[in-house]
């Protein structure tokens, strides 16, 4: 199972809390987020709380087997 991550980059307004929350998925670049469109499904609880984070609820996220 992955899973699949996708961030409105016209949403976004680079507030970090993603990149604080998930390391390893999300990092800030040029004042807006760059992110794995795919990830671990381990990391699902994480990603999950980074979207919840989210001030412009950028974050969608799914997961499932591909």
């Amino acid at each position: 199972m992955t899973v699949r991550i996708a961030v409105d980059m016209d949403r976004c307004q680079g507030y970090r809390q993603c990149c604080l929350a998930v390391p390893q998925v999300f990092r800030l670049g040029e004042g807006k987020v760059k992110y794995r469109a795919e990830a671990e499904d381990e990391l699902l609880p994480a990603i999950e709380a980074a979207a919840a984070s989210c001030p412009t609820k950028a974050i969608s996220v799914e997961s499932g087997t591909l």
